[in-house]
C-alpha cells in the first residue's frame, strides 16, 4: 500500500510523467494552457483583450470647430510612374501639419498602397514649400526625374465641406491627367 498513489489526480499526473506516448499537456477539464475556463471543453477563441485600431498615419483629420481648415495638396510624378501625395491642413495657431507618402493611386485619385510616411506637425506654412522640394529632390536621388508637380491651393474656398469637395475633384482631375502623359 505504501507504493499506491495517494489520489486520482496523482495517479493521471505519474502516468503522464512515465508515458512514453504522453506528449500533450494534460489539464483539469474544462480548462485551457492559459487558465480560461469553456463550456463542455471547447476552446474559446476570443481575445482577452480588445484588438487595438491602427491609426491611418496618412489621416489628416479636420475639425472646424478648432477652427482648423485644409492648406494645400501636392502631387509629384515620376518618370516611371512613382506618385508621391502632400497635404496638409492649417491649424488655429497659423501652423500647417502636414503628411506626406508614396502611393499608388486608384481611378478616383484615392490612395491605394503608401509607403516613406512622414507626418510633420505645427510647422511654419512655408514648410509645405520646403516638402515640396525636399520630396523632388528624393526622386531625383533615387535616380528618377520629376515627370510632374501640381499643388492645390484650398485656402480661398469658404468652409471645410468646400475644402474637401474641391480637394476629391482635384485628385480625380489630376490622377486621370498623370495616366495620359507618356512616361
Amino acid at each position: 500500500m505504501a507504493n499506491r498513489p495517494q489520489s486520482a489526480a496523482y495517479a493521471r499526473l505519474a502516468l503522464f510523467n512515465h508515458s512514453l506516448v504522453g506528449s500533450r499537456l494534460v489539464l483539469p477539464r474544462g480548462s485551457t494552457p492559459e487558465g480560461r475556463k469553456t463550456i463542455m471543453g471547447e476552446v474559446d477563441t476570443a481575445p482577452e483583450v480588445a484588438a487595438k485600431v491602427i491609426e491611418d498615419l496618412t489621416a489628416l483629420e479636420v475639425d472646424p470647430d478648432k477652427c482648423e481648415r485644409l492648406y494645400k495638396a501636392a502631387l509629384v510624378q515620376s518618370n516611371s510612374g512613382v506618385t508621391y501625395r502632400m497635404l496638409a491642413k492649417v491649424l488655429s495657431t497659423g501652423k500647417v501639419d502636414l503628411v506626406h507618402y508614396g502611393c499608388d493611386l486608384d481611378a478616383d485619385g484615392k490612395p491605394t498602397t503608401k509607403w516613406k510616411i512622414r507626418r510633420i506637425l505645427e510647422q511654419a506654412p512655408e514648410r509645405f514649400d520646403k516638402e515640396l522640394e525636399a520630396i523632388k529632390k528624393g526622386v531625383a536621388d533615387d535616380g528618377e526625374v520629376v515627370q510632374g508637380a501640381w499643388v492645390h491651393d484650398m485656402t480661398g474656398l469658404p468652409d471645410v465641406a468646400a475644402q474637401g469637395k474641391s480637394l476629391d475633384e482635384w485628385s480625380r482631375n489630376m490622377t486621370a491627367e498623370v495616366r495620359k502623359k507618356p512616361n
